[in-house]
């Protein structure tokens, strides 16, 4: 009964593009997850305009949904910010984290930059979040100043969208979505 029900989810699963529509409810998604990891609750209440999905950002960027049933697992979205392409979200719901969403919509994030020609991708990773990351092909290139916690310094992550199949847990993680 298990596999059919791991089955039945595989199979009503997908990663499709957000729509400007759902900026609100990505926005929601995006502020349940980083609630769940602990933070001062001033620190959350900072975090409020960093953690807006706006319509207009879907419509420039390219953000993507993982969803189950119509609903909404995951979202991450790619901005061209000063010139560069930036990583600018990838949450979880809380009750979905653990099961692999996360890692296959950075990949297929990774894949739909690569096909819009974009060959690297340039972020800032939460402290929490950064082994995540370099277990998935990014390598760290140094920090940055936290915009929310004055003389924090943040990781500062880059990521090859155009050899991503070099490697192995990388290419699974690829043929997965």
């Amino acid at each position: 009964m298990a596999a059919q029900s791991q089955k039945q989810f595989k199979a009503d699963a997908c990663i499709r593009r957000a729509m400007p529509s759902e900026s609100a409810a990505l926005t929601a998604l995006a502020r349940r997850a980083k609630s769940y990891w602990p933070a001062e609750p001033d620190v959350l209440r900072k975090l409020r305009e960093a953690l807006t999905i706006s319509s207009e950002s879907i419509r420039n960027g390219i953000f993507l949904v993982h969803e189950v049933d119509g609903r909404p697992q995951a979202v991450g979205g790619i901005a061209l910010i000063d010139g560069t392409w930036e990583l600018e979200h990838l949450w979880v719901e809380p009750r979905d984290m653990g099961h692999g969403i996360g890692r296959k919509l950075f990949f297929a994030l990774c894949r739909e930059a690569n096909l819009q020609g974009i060959k690297e991708l340039v972020f800032t990773s939460d402290r929490n979040a950064e082994g995540f990351y370099l277990r998935n092909g990014a390598v760290r290139i140094g920090h940055r100043p936290s915009t929310v916690i004055a003389g924090r310094e943040l990781p500062l992550l880059r990521i090859r969208t155009d050899n991503l199949a070099e490697s192995p847990k990388a290419l699974r993680a690829s043929r997965s979505v």
